[in-house]
């Protein structure tokens, strides 16, 4: 059986351990995503027909060019349909060809292959230190100091006739915070390029 004096005193000490224990603090971090699209290669339209304009007057006292016709692109034909608004500063050729412009960009983009590249990036900051969490690509080129050497392998090793170091490491993506290892070799002078991540 415990003693009533015995657990008043454990009491006390978790209570004096509990003050003396250091706080945990958390960083601030903000995260900036960008997203980029690129054709990968140019559309080919190979020929143009069936021309129609219609000019329309609007309700706000301005006009419309309303256009469609048909695209050939990898042998088959496409409609399409383009608008332009103006307020008679401009010629109704001018707005025309705007809206046939307009057409045929919205053509390429539906049709066109886009490659889409999501970049996130986090940075933390802790009183003064600040820390930038990057999404490390494969083939990714970056100054040696920029990435985290694997503590049980520090040693470099020659590959190909180039220094190479494992790497374990941290990066933001997938909205957290993930290790991955991996191998970076030397490019030029602190420049490495991460060869490999798993």
């Amino acid at each position: 059986m415990v003693n009533k004096s015995t657990l008043n005193d454990l009491k006390k000490q978790l209570f004096v351990i509990g003050l003396l224990a250091p706080a945990v603090t958390f960083a601030e971090c903000s995260i900036e995503s960008k997203i980029a699209t690129k054709s990968s290669e140019p559309i080919n339209i190979e020929e143009t027909r069936k021309y129609k304009t219609a000019l329309v007057p609007t309700e706000q006292d301005t006009h419309s060019c309303f256009v469609s016709f048909e695209v050939k692109y990898a042998d088959q034909w496409y409609p399409v349909y383009g608008e332009q608004e103006w307020d008679g500063t401009i010629s109704a050729t001018t707005a025309c060809g705007m809206a046939k412009q307009q057409a045929l960009k919205s053509f390429i983009h539906k049709h066109g292959e886009q490659l889409v590249t999501l970049n996130e990036d986090m940075t933390c900051a802790d009183g003064e230190n600040v820390k930038h969490y990057k999404l490390k690509q494969v083939g990714a080129v970056m100054p040696i100091n920029k990435l985290r050497g694997d503590p049980d392998h520090t040693r470099a090793f020659i590959y190909n006739g180039t220094p190479c170091y494992w790497v374990k490491d941290v990066e933001w993506s997938q909205e957290k915070l993930n290790s991955f290892n991996g191998i970076a070799c030397q490019v030029e002078g602190d420049q490495f390029v991460l060869v490999d991540k798993f």
